[in-house]
């Protein structure tokens, strides 16, 4: 009788834990969640780099501390020519996910790239990519950013809700979450972060810069 008593109390114990676990909302699913750019994919090649920023975000988007209900997948592509040419046109072919997609390049207003918008995501770890100008195609391989050693966008969330779990209490109108993978906006020393918002209808703007590898708190706002 003392073996199977100890033996349901382990049982139990142990479907605690799973329930307990799988309590835990993942940030894609949080109703607050305005953008989540997930993954960032470099690459160069003949004249062009590239950089590849994929994830999710409210539609319409809008920086105003309210998460509209219709989220939309995006993967959006930039090219940057070595030999800036305003007048020229750049078409691109990529495949995501098994589907190829294709289509034209957009000019920059100000900067001297161009780019387009694909609305799928990708969570693949390298991508290959088509430029083609004038009939010359230019094929280059993209690679994530993101190390093994990363944590993912979920951790990074929970890092910065823990650390301004004070400040976000005295937030009295409601916020809009944005969660960020960036380049290193502290110094030239290069690397990524992610980077996590908080941001309240009245214009109140709580931040967490969080080292990808340590988890260390790089910058905090609020």
């Amino acid at each position: 009788m003392k073996k199977r008593i100890v033996l349901f109390l382990g049982v139990l114990f142990s479907v605690s834990i799973l329930i307990l676990s799988g309590c835990r909302t993942d940030i894609s699913q949080n109703q607050r969640l305005s953008e989540l750019r997930s993954d960032i994919y470099k690459g160069s090649a003949e004249g062009y780099s590239v950089v590849l920023v994929t994830g999710m975000r409210e539609n319409p988007f809008e920086i105003d501390g309210v998460s509209q209900k219709d989220k939309v997948y995006f993967t959006v592509i930039t090219v940057t020519p070595v030999s800036y040419d305003p007048i020229a046109e750049y078409h691109f072919t990529v495949t995501i996910g098994g589907e190829t997609y294709a289509g034209k390049f957009s000019r920059h207003p100000f900067n001297q790239s161009y780019s387009a918008e694909i609305n799928t995501p990708t969570k693949e770890t390298q991508l290959a990519l088509t430029v083609s100008r004038g009939g010359t195609d230019v094929e280059i391989g993209l690679t994530s950013v993101k190390g093994e050693d990363f944590i993912d966008a979920q951790k990074a969330f929970e890092i910065a809700e823990k650390r301004l779990k004070d400040s976000l209490a005295e937030v009295s109108t409601g916020y809009e979450i944005f969660v960020r993978l960036i380049e290193n906006p502290i110094n030239a020393g290069g690397g990524y972060f992610w980077y996590v918002a908080f941001v309240a209808t009245d214009s109140t703007a709580l931040a967490v810069l969080i080292d990808p590898v340590t988890m260390d708190i790089a910058a905090v706002r609020g």
